[in-house]
């Protein structure tokens, strides 16, 4: 019984003195999440930390443990991680826009199950692709010549969407013959945007590189970063030998303009595919150094 006793004892003294040790999480909180998941913990406020937290969480403790506290901007990005609320945000900014328009709700997925790559699952469209829509609808709404022509547009966005998770590829009419330069213009890229969610990157890939040659198209620079995005996913999903090369040689090439830092995020995304070694080594730099040190070293920026 005293043995009994004492081990009991000697469990309480353990737990106490490396609560770590075992799962201390408090009931009703998901093994993966902190103690206090609120402002309080990405202000520092760590509460009580276990080993099932997930990385990015445990990447933020170590952060205070290190003396090195998130920024204000930080703090927000944490609490509102990108893919979270996003893309639901995004989506629904879309339906407010074609409700605009005195169009009905469409509802449809944004994920899909590779028909090229058996076994792949991934994000197809993203956020911006919605935000870029609604932004263009509510433009278009104002240049177009009619609601008739606003509608055709809408349509054939609609069909855009429906690759982003649908198997049976769909892809916008041709332009008809008569309609304006701006008509024509907003048509070829969303047929090319079609066979890119589609997963037809070889026919995606030369609709947007005519594009981006196209000096009268609104949408030159972004078909030009497009290209990029197009040759990334096909690297990513076929292996296809040169295409991850060909994105970084595309996205170089925006050197100005409002996608040129979304440019250089894709080439370090890249880059970590194919090094991640090196990449490894110099994200682990700049974590480790405080905001002047990074300013003294401008090579770690």
């Amino acid at each position: 019984m005293k043995t009994g006793f004492r081990l009991a004892g000697a469990a309480l003294f353990v737990s106490a003195i490396f609560p770590c040790a075992i799962d201390t999480s408090p009931l009703f909180v998901p093994r993966h999440r902190p103690e206090k998941l609120n402002s309080a913990f990405v202000r520092g406020k760590l509460g009580i930390l276990t080993p099932t937290l997930s990385e990015e969480y445990k990447l933020i403790a170590w952060r205070y443990l290190s003396g090195l506290p998130l920024s204000q901007q930080e703090q927000v990005a944490a609490l509102s991680p990108p893919g979270v609320d996003g893309s639901s945000k995004a989506i629904e900014q879309w339906r407010k826009a074609r409700e605009s328009a005195g169009l009905p709700v469409i509802y449809f997925g944004t994920a899909k199950v590779s028909r090229i790559a058996p076994g792949n699952f991934y994000d197809n469209c993203l956020d911006s692709a919605f935000t870029t829509a609604s932004e263009t609808l509510a433009d278009r709404m104002q240049r177009y010549p009619g609601k008739q022509a606003v509608a055709s547009w809408v349509q054939a966005q609609d069909q855009v969407f429906k690759n982003c998770s649908g198997e049976m590829p769909v892809y916008p009419p041709d332009p008809d013959p008569g309609t304006s330069e701006l008509e024509r213009a907003d048509r070829m890229y969303q047929i090319a945007a079609a066979h890119f969610h589609a997963e037809d990157f070889d026919d995606a890939e030369a609709r947007f590189r005519a594009i981006a040659a196209d000096a009268r198209s609104p949408w030159r620079d972004t078909a030009a970063y497009m290209t990029g995005r197009v040759l990334l996913r096909d690297g990513t999903l076929t292996g296809r030998t040169g295409a991850l090369e060909s994105a970084v040689s595309a996205m170089a090439k925006i050197t100005t303009g409002p996608l040129h830092d979304s440019a250089q995020g894709m080439i370090g995304y890249i880059n970590s595919l194919q090094d991640p070694a090196s990449v490894l080594k110099s994200l682990s730099i700049k974590l480790t150094l405080s905001k002047d040190e990074t300013v003294l070293n401008p090579a770690m920026a």
